[in-house]
């Protein structure tokens, strides 16, 4: 059986790592140490995510198996418009929630941004090395989707903002969005 008290400690150790705090002294880490990398913080952050999903399930490990994806309209209902604008991350989380009280994997944040980009309202951007984020078009900025240069324990970064008129678009298109991301999956998750 595994030990929930020590699970719960294990999981704000990574919440505070991924916010660049140190665990035991909640102080900031030093700009120069490997833990403030953000590729480091990201991985902290999903480990994080992992324990607290296992800590909701009083320390079960594995989960139930997936149900097939079935559409529902109600799944229309589980968004929350927010104002001000909001990261599609955050926008997403309430879908997510639905999709695990019934077992069924989640849609990937890529399904819904790969929609917009196919539809002309999000463009990909070349960079160097491997990294190709999206950027809104012209289009896309008129549908209120903008950026937003921010700053984190760990670097700048720009962050993709979704107005309420834009989260409203996703949500009528939900159903769109949702076939064309089965059809390029062939149904697999």
């Amino acid at each position: 059986m595994i030990d929930l008290k020590k699970l719960k400690y294990a999981q704000a150790y990574m919440v505070d790592l991924a916010n660049g705090t140190d665990p035991v002294s909640k102080q900031p880490l030093p700009q120069d140490t490997c833990l403030n990398n953000v590729q480091i913080s990201r991985c902290f952050a999903f480990v994080a995510e992992v324990l607290r999903e296992v800590l909701e399930r009083d320390g079960r490990v594995q989960l139930p198996e997936h149900n097939a994806f079935v559409w529902s309209d109600d799944m229309k209902s589980c968004f929350i418009i927010a104002d001000p604008p909001v990261q599609i991350t955050d926008f997403l989380k309430p879908l997510n929630e639905y999709f695990a009280k019934r077992y069924m994997k989640r849609i990937p944040v890529t399904a819904f941004t790969d929609w917009l980009a196919a539809q002309g309202y999000l463009v990909e951007i070349m960079t160097s090395g491997n990294y190709r984020p999206k950027r809104p078009t012209p289009d896309g900025t008129l549908l209120g989707i903008t950026t937003e240069q921010r700053t984190s324990p760990h670097g700048d970064y720009i962050a993709i903002l979704y107005s309420a008129d834009a989260q409203r678009f996703i949500v009528e298109h939900l159903k769109d969005i949702v076939k064309r991301w089965e059809k390029r999956n062939n149904g697999r998750r």
